[in-house]
């Protein structure tokens, strides 16, 4: 069972459209995580341009290239106007919950900035950098068609502060068993191990916000188990204790005393938002629903390439129970 927990409401989006932005910012290079100008492609959301490393390799969860950290813990970023208030919204929640418990902070990128910066924008995949580029370098962070959940923008997110997945680890066949057998075709790539990790002595993390799910890139199919059956693997939805653990051991700073935030204050007329106009497929639950939440006109023929809405609101401090999601 998955638990989440909603900030004044919870929507839940579900979006079979693709989604494209042809975006340029002329000040520096515009690269696309998604796209041909990507060095090479990692872990099916990773983009990775190599980068010369001033310390030696090490082991496990983060990088281990001091290069890839952003100075003194600030990330500056810049979000694509052709994100809707909902999803600004979402996106601007999910870099507070990073904020929350770590010394990580971002700030919105001034118009004189001339150093590396994030830049979140719809591309044609899920897909970020790990860590930061180069010293002058507009990354993408793409955050197109099917990626508009809290736990895909925390895991987005988490690559931009310095993460790898979990499961790409140098020691991760000391704790799961990957089932090759049952991965889609030419996916097998995504599974390799990477040498350019170090978890600073934090434990393996099954409830990583940076782990596969059981079944990624499988088709509903087993494709990765812990060696011990009674834990479950991956699936996460927040942050866990070992993610918040190591970004602040990643950056070696104080989260008892961070510096104050820089985002915007959450809008409740932004969470509370209408749903789009979306009348063959859209639903809006009240906290006492309980019930299964179906595409339109299921078990029946019902139309492609839908785009439907399904929002939950419930008390603020509450958590809101799915199974199967």
């Amino acid at each position: 069972m998955n638990h989440f927990t909603p900030i004044l409401s919870l929507a839940c989006i579900a979006s079979l459209l693709a989604i494209g932005e042809t975006y340029r910012d002329y000040s520096s290079p515009y690269v696309d995580p998604c796209g041909a100008s990507a060095t090479q492609a990692h872990d099916g959301d990773i983009a990775y341009n190599p980068i010369p490393s001033s310390s030696s390799r090490q082991k496990r969860g983060a990088t281990a290239i001091r290069e890839r950290l952003w100075p003194n813990a600030r990330i500056p970023y810049k979000i694509s106007p052709t994100f809707d208030s909902y999803e600004q919204s979402l996106l601007y929640e999910a870099m507070r919950q990073w904020e929350a418990r770590t010394c990580v902070r971002f700030y919105e990128r001034p118009s004189t900035h001339n150093q590396s910066y994030a830049y979140y924008f719809k591309g044609g995949c899920c897909a970020s950098y790990v860590g930061r580029q180069s010293v002058s370098y507009q990354q993408g962070i793409s955050l197109g068609s099917g990626c508009t959940t809290i736990s895909k923008y925390l895991h987005e997110i988490g690559h931009v502060i310095g993460f790898w997945h979990e499961q790409s680890r140098p020691d991760r066949d000391e704790y799961i068993r990957i089932l090759t057998e049952n991965m889609n075709p030419g996916t097998q790539s995504n599974f390799r191990i990477q040498e350019e990790i170090d978890s600073m002595g934090v434990g393996y993390d099954y409830n990583s916000i940076m782990h596969y799910s059981s079944t990624t890139f499988g088709s509903g199919r087993t494709t990765l188990v812990a060696h011990d059956s009674s834990i479950p693997v991956g699936g996460a939805v927040e942050l866990s204790e070992l993610d918040i653990l190591q970004a602040n051991l990643l950056y070696q700073c104080d989260s008892e005393n961070p510096p104050p935030s820089e985002l915007p204050p959450p809008v409740a007329s932004d969470l509370e938002q209408t749903l789009p106009d979306l009348p063959d497929c859209h639903m809006d639950f009240n906290n006492d629903y309980e019930g299964v939440v179906k595409s339109d006109n299921y078990p029946s023929t019902y139309s492609p390439n839908q785009n439907c809405a399904y929002r939950i609101r419930v008390p603020e401090g509450t958590k809101t129970e799915c199974d199967h999601c």
